[in-house]
């Protein structure tokens, strides 16, 4: 499947920083973390 589309948000420098240690943690690069936990793939954590 040919992914040609962005989806962008805004994020702190913190955020970003945290959530490209998660993405790193476990074995994905940004962009395949953002999207198997938008699609609910992955757990995720509660508050």
């Amino acid at each position: 499947m040919k992914r040609d589309r962005d989806i962008r948000f805004r994020a702190t420098e913190q955020e970003v920083e945290l959530i490209r240690q998660k993405a790193s943690q476990a074995g994905y690069c940004l962009s395949e973390y953002m999207r198997l936990l938008a699609l609910g793939y992955l757990a995720t954590e509660t508050k």
